[in-house]
């Protein structure tokens, strides 16, 4: 838990260096809340909805993964990358809004800082960035396609509600 807070430190350090127009006010709590969402999802997906299908696609039975361990090094080091996404998310939705659209959203639609609007965003974010990279390393890995698309969906479901969280938790 240390290692997390150290983190997440050391990035608000960083970060405050970067000068964003319009981006003073970042939520780091729904940075943080988000970034705790795909290991969450991951939980309920990787296990009692998808997880005999995932473990079938990987090749590998519980046992071998019980006998590789260290668990909870893999769910802390998942959980700060994730709270990374989370922030990479944030801002990727505030770069591709200029203030001449997001003010011009605002007279016609009212806020755009919506959880909807996060989850296009998410969603978004996980198609050209994320999935790309896991496909390619995947076609090197030789994984099939069942494995292929129970990730992809993951990803996809985990991006966007995490967009949805950091858009519409302002």
């Amino acid at each position: 838990m240390c290692l997390t807070f150290r983190t997440l430190s050391i990035f608000n350090q960083l970060f405050s260096q970067i000068k964003l127009s319009n981006m003073e006010g970042l939520n780091w709590m729904a940075i943080i809340v988000a970034g705790l969402v795909p290991t969450a999802l991951g939980y309920l997906w990787y296990g009692p909805i998808l997880g005999k299908q995932w473990l079938s696609s990987t090749g590998h039975t519980q046992e071998w993964y019980a006998e590789k361990g260290g668990m909870p090094r893999i769910i802390a080091t998942s959980i700060v990358l994730s709270i990374f996404l989370a922030f990479t998310i944030k801002l990727f939705i505030h770069t591709t809004h200029g203030d001449h659209l997001v003010e011009c959203a605002d007279l016609i639609v009212g806020s755009h800082h919506t959880f909807g609007h996060g989850m296009l965003h998410g969603a978004m974010y996980s198609a050209l960035w994320i999935i790309p990279i896991f496909v390619i390393n995947g076609m090197f890995e030789r994984r099939g396609p069942k494995n292929y698309w129970i990730h992809i969906v993951y990803w996809i479901v985990a991006s966007a509600i995490m967009g949805g969280i950091v858009d519409a938790w302002n």
